[in-house]
């Protein structure tokens, strides 16, 4: 999802849901895998926002022109087991963390552009 902000900046949010199994990952160190074992993290669901701001590089001639990605923030949500995992809920909390970790790098305006377009998007999460 990208939103133009009040600021005129371009910011992209992305959002990831999954489920906490490193067991099965390919790659996924001895550690990582150990996590499935401890009862606490077992049959957890998550989800993960980045914030990045866009920019535009290219010649003058508006030609060739790539966008880069600046990571302003990272969120995540973890549902505990039980409750009932939500797409909705866990965009909301994880977007509201990652706003958070941006910290000074997005105005008070700047978020509530996020959240409107956010609102409008996905609709409000209660």
């Amino acid at each position: 999802m990208t939103v133009t902000t009040a600021s005129g900046k371009t910011v992209h949010l992305h959002f990831i849901h999954s489920s906490h199994d490193f067991e099965t990952r390919i790659g996924a160190g001895a550690e990582r895998r150990s996590l499935d074992t401890d009862a606490r993290m077992a049959n957890r669901r998550l989800t993960l926002c980045d914030v990045s701001e866009v920019s535009f590089s290219g010649d003058s001639t508006g030609q060739n022109d790539t966008e880069n990605y600046m990571l302003l923030g990272q969120g995540v949500s973890i549902c505990h087991p039980n409750d009932t995992f939500k797409k909705s809920m866990g965009r909301k909390l994880a977007l509201t963390n990652a706003l958070i970790a941006s910290g000074d790098a997005l105005s008070k305006d700047d978020r509530a552009s996020i959240w409107d377009a956010y609102r409008t998007q996905f609709g409000d999460v209660k």
